[in-house]
């Protein structure tokens, strides 16, 4: 059963930091101001609210979107997914033949806790903490959704640790920098050449990492329903 209780407007107003969002929340709620509803629909003019429309009509300009956030809890952060649910309209977005968002480049920017080898790489079957690694996890974020929009997957970012020196985070920045030269405003007959290994970052392709069975094999007919041959029923 589903709430139909709106969410206290109080916790989104400064100061009121102590009722459980962390200050970037708040800010992020006072910018974006989406509306609280699940999915988006024109109203009976038949025109979207004004903030989700600002919001499409920022995807329609740019060419490039980043998807910028820490991973929590194995997932991307709740007001980033809020965007997803509310931005991503039916015949607006996806599927593909029906979006305006074709061939633009969507990329995904993570900062995790460990450092990133750990985070990025399965840990040894004798270790029963070791998980999945966190690409996999991201993997309908960063390559599912914009196979459905009909958008171009550019290689994951993904950086860590928090706990790194200031200087330790001017090299992190500086990795950032290589990133976008070689993915987004390189050619893509760079993506696959051989360079070393940053210090403290890694870009993944999920292309190449994600097997077809894990991804959307027909996105704009069957939004995106994964039949590939690893798949298991439950009886």
């Amino acid at each position: 059963m589903r709430s139909r209780r709106r969410p206290r407007q109080d916790r989104l107003e400064p100061g009121r930091i102590g009722e459980g969002l962390h200050p970037w929340e708040i800010e992020a709620h006072r910018q974006l101001r989406l509306p609280d509803r699940a999915r988006p629909r024109p109203d009976v003019t038949g025109a979207f609210a004004p903030d989700l429309q600002e919001q499409l009509d920022l995807v329609d300009w740019c060419d490039l979107v980043i998807h910028q956030f820490p991973i929590y809890w194995w997932s991307v952060p709740a007001i980033h997914k809020g965007w997803f649910d509310r931005c991503l309209v039916w015949h607006y977005s996806y599927p593909a033949n029906k979006s305006k968002w074709v061939g633009k480049q969507w990329m995904i920017s993570t900062t995790v806790g460990p450092p990133t080898r750990m985070a990025s790489h399965p840990g040894p079957e004798t270790n029963p903490g070791a998980g999945i690694p966190y690409q996999n996890l991201l993997a309908p974020l960063g390559l599912g959704t914009p196979l459905m929009c009909g958008m171009q997957p550019v290689p994951m970012f993904m950086v860590g640790h928090p706990t790194a020196a200031p200087e330790e985070k001017q090299e992190m920045c500086g990795e950032y920098a290589n990133h976008l030269r070689k993915f987004v405003t390189g050619g893509r007959d760079e993506w696959y050449k051989p360079v070393p290994d940053p210090k403290w970052s890694v870009s993944i392709c999920l292309e190449k990492t994600i097997p077809p069975s894990d991804r959307p094999t027909r996105p704009e007919e069957n939004l995106g329903i994964m039949h590939g041959e690893g798949s298991v029923e439950c009886s």
